[in-house]
């Protein structure tokens, strides 16, 4: 409901306290969703780093096989010396929706 207020208050180009006065919407409650509704903040808990449970099993490594095998589900992913961190972290993540 606060979703399809928010966005007719945006639409109607009015400030907070005409819109809530026409709507006969309290401006505090209108003030604190707009607040919790904000795009920022909605981009913050896209973008918020969380933890994802990760196995590691004992493997020898040597120097022409220098690599670490990552299991997310069904999926694998293997990643070796000089790997691109931001890379993984998106490939991480997207493999931790998807499971």
């Amino acid at each position: 409901m606060w979703h399809q207020r928010i966005e007719a208050f945006h639409e109607s180009g009015m400030s907070v306290r005409a819109w809530c006065k026409a709507q006969g919407i309290k401006e505090h409650q209108a003030r604190y969703w707009l607040r919790r509704l904000s795009p920022a903040r909605q981009a913050a808990k896209e973008t918020a780093t969380g933890w994802v449970s990760v196995s590691v099993w004992p493997q020898e490594l040597t120097s022409q096989d220098d690599r670490v095998v990552v299991r997310i589900g069904r999926a694998s992913i293997e990643v070796r010396r000089g790997f691109d961190p931001e890379l993984l972290a998106c490939v991480v993540k997207a493999l931790s929706a998807a499971c």
